[in-house]
């Protein structure tokens, strides 16, 4: 007998729920999030260095720029991190493995870049 879309559903959030699933599912958001958060700040520092009029606007506005970054950064988050982190959850339902080396590349990425990123004198 063929399964309903209802009884999919099912099966796909008993899955989500085993520990090893959220263990797994946790690991890959805290690696969206931080590849998410490396880009952005890379973004606002290029923003900083090579702008003067966005930089004489943050040593004026200091709250206001916090405040503009919070609020980006948490919308990006939203409309961001959030989409691919349940993208991630139907991929380790579907392709665990496909997940798990795209993942990997992810995690080596960000620490390759943000080791490269250190300054060197220290």
């Amino acid at each position: 007998m063929k399964k309903s879309k209802f009884d999919k559903s099912i099966d796909f959030l008993e899955f989500t729920f085993k520990p090893e699933i959220k263990a797994l599912s946790f690991l890959y958001g805290i690696i969206i999030l931080i590849l998410y958060l490396s880009l952005f700040f890379k973004t606002y520092y290029y923003l900083l260095a090579n702008n003067n009029t966005f930089s004489t606007f943050q040593k004026n506005n200091t709250y206001l720029v916090g405040a503009l970054v919070f609020i980006t950064a948490y919308i990006g988050l939203k409309i961001i991190v959030d989409p691919i982190h349940f993208i991630s959850k139907i991929g380790i339902y579907k392709k665990p493995k496909i997940t798990f080396i795209i993942f990997l590349l992810l995690a080596i990425y960000v620490i390759y870049t943000t080791y490269n990123s250190w300054p060197k004198n220290l």
